[in-house]
């Protein structure tokens, strides 16, 4: 088994583990604490905890390795896992269940692999760079050929971005014809781009472990994304768009973001 291998069956692992953890939280919220650190954005110790059991379970397996964590921080290296223990926790502290543990592996400044795992959900979303993007096992496909006018956009906000400019996107899209959902987490919002059940996802700005599994599942399905490591993404964050084909140029200039070239897979 070479390394990547390795890697990825130790990331459905440990993200399994980690997403029995936050389950059992949501379901004792008694055992919560809940801290704000701004509006509607929240951290609680599930997230600490479970962002901790990702750290001590990579590293026990991958010593040399390092992690960047939305809770722990870290700092860029060569071998770096980048993890969201619990995306979407306003989901996760009101009971619903579209929240997600992130798990992405970067080698060399390039995403090899990228796992997604909603507890409440029970499903698994999985990628490895040129071996296709899957649920639960199954193989996975963005839609094919979809007119804006029929178009469902998943859409995220965050008011550290401002009011303003993501209302004047959103009018944009939906002049379009397109509809719009938001599910309050990107992880989820990126699976779903990838499982075909909506077209796009699009957010102004977002941190690296909120998003580098979902765009590496989004391309292997055969979706369109833009360059998010690009010009510092993994120390600053960036702009997110990932789109199926057919609607991917148009939301790209509706929203302003560059997606990357096509890379299709058969």
């Amino acid at each position: 088994m070479n390394e990547l291998e390795d890697r990825y069956r130790v990331a459905l692992e440990v993200a399994a583990e980690a997403g029995a953890l936050a389950l059992a939280y949501q379901r004792d919220p008694s055992a919560l604490t809940i801290d704000a650190k701004g509006p509607q954005d929240w951290v609680t110790v599930a997230d600490r905890e479970v962002e901790a059991l990702v750290r001590r379970r990579l590293l026990d397996a991958f010593p040399s390795d390092a992690v960047m964590g939305e809770e722990g921080g870290g700092e860029v290296a060569e071998q770096l896992w980048v993890v969201d223990p619990i995306d979407g926790t306003t989901n996760f502290l009101r009971g619903l269940p579209e929240y997600a543990v992130s798990i992405a592996y970067v080698q060399r400044g390039v995403v090899e692999l990228g796992v997604v795992f909603a507890p409440a959900l029970g499903r698994t979303w999985a990628a490895r760079r040129g071996h296709g993007a899957t649920c639960d096992g199954a193989p996975i496909r963005v839609r094919e050929d979809t007119k804006m006018s029929e178009a469902v956009i998943t859409v995220g906000f965050d008011f550290k971005q401002g009011v303003a400019p993501f209302l004047a996107c959103l009018e944009r899209i939906l002049a379009s014809g397109a509809a719009f959902r938001r599910f309050g987490a990107a992880t989820i919002g990126l699976v779903s781009v990838a499982s075909g059940h909506v077209d796009a996802f699009w957010q102004i700005r977002l941190n690296p472990w909120d998003v580098l599994a979902g765009l590496l599942i989004v391309e292997e399905a055969g979706g369109r994304t833009n360059d998010f490591l690009a010009d510092g993404g993994l120390e600053r964050g960036n702009p997110t768009l990932a789109a199926a084909p057919g609607v991917a140029d148009t939301i790209a200039n509706l929203v302003g973001i560059e997606l990357q070239s096509a890379r299709g897979r058969d």
